[in-house]
């Protein structure tokens, strides 16, 4: 199940009020900026993988996973 299937409509809502309620306490956001909003409700799914193990480096001073091709 996606996750904004498990969030539900009540969900995403409850969590836009409260992001717009701390940037306004916070004052980055004006009430004048979001008295008309336009919202782009299209998703595009992206199939993610996680990188074979020979692409991850044991040492702890190099990312912990590369591309196999990629230089440094």
């Amino acid at each position: 199940m996606k996750w904004r299937q498990r969030v539900g409509v009540d969900g995403v809502e409850a969590l836009l009020r409260g992001v717009i309620r701390i940037a306004m306490s916070q004052q980055m956001l004006k009430q004048s900026e979001i008295a008309h909003v336009n919202v782009d409700t299209t998703v595009q799914e992206k199939r993610w993988e996680r990188p074979p193990m020979r692409a991850c480096t044991t040492k702890p001073d190099e990312h912990w996973c590369v591309p196999p091709n990629a230089s440094r």
